[in-house]
Order: structure tokens, then sequence, then C-alpha cells
């Protein structure tokens, strides 16, 4: 398996965050705007939604946080963050994720 940004094994849980403002202070986010409403999903090789990969998305300031677990070994997901802004922007990202064999 490539170097993915997250791997795990099928039996880890573990909370994960993901920061939509850039320590440059570049990025999808204003210097006063935070996260108001986060929705992550676990999308398989085609794209479709995976149930029971993750659960608790939740915000701080303007990290997005969930919490990972299961997964098929040997496989990779993209976890999927749709968010939307304290000033009603919206944005989405994707980041790779592969469960260890």
């Amino acid at each position: 398996m490539a170097h993915l940004p997250y791997q795990k094994w099928p039996s880890e849980e573990f909370w994960i965050y993901h920061d939509f403002k850039r320590r440059d202070n570049y990025g999808w986010l204003e210097n006063s705007e935070s996260i108001a409403q986060v929705i992550v999903n676990i999308l398989d090789e085609n794209g479709d939604p995976v149930a029971d990969m993750c659960e608790g998305a939740t915000m701080d300031g303007t990290k997005a946080l969930v919490k990972l677990k299961g997964g098929e070994a040997g496989h990779e997901y993209s976890i999927q963050f749709l968010i939307t802004t304290s000033t009603g922007q919206e944005f989405e990202d994707r980041v790779a994720l592969g469960i260890k064999e």
C-alpha cells in the first residue's frame, strides 16, 4: 500500500482532525472565520458512502474532527469533509485512508 495521509488497522478506533486553516494563514477560512457545521463521510473506491466507519463528527474552531473505525483490510477509502463556515461559505475536501493488511 502506497503512503497515504491516514492508515489504520481494521481493529483500530481513533480520532483525527482536518484543519481548514493553514499555518501560514492561507487556505479556505478567513482569520475570524470558523466551522459552524461539519459532515464527514467515508467513501469507497467507487465513491459510495460506507456505513459504520466513522462517528462523532464535530468541529473545534477551524478543525473538523471525526473518530475513524473499522474498514476492510487492504482497501483504500476517502474521508470526505463537508463544512459550512460561520460566514456561510461551504467547502469540501477529501483525504485518503488506507486499511492495513
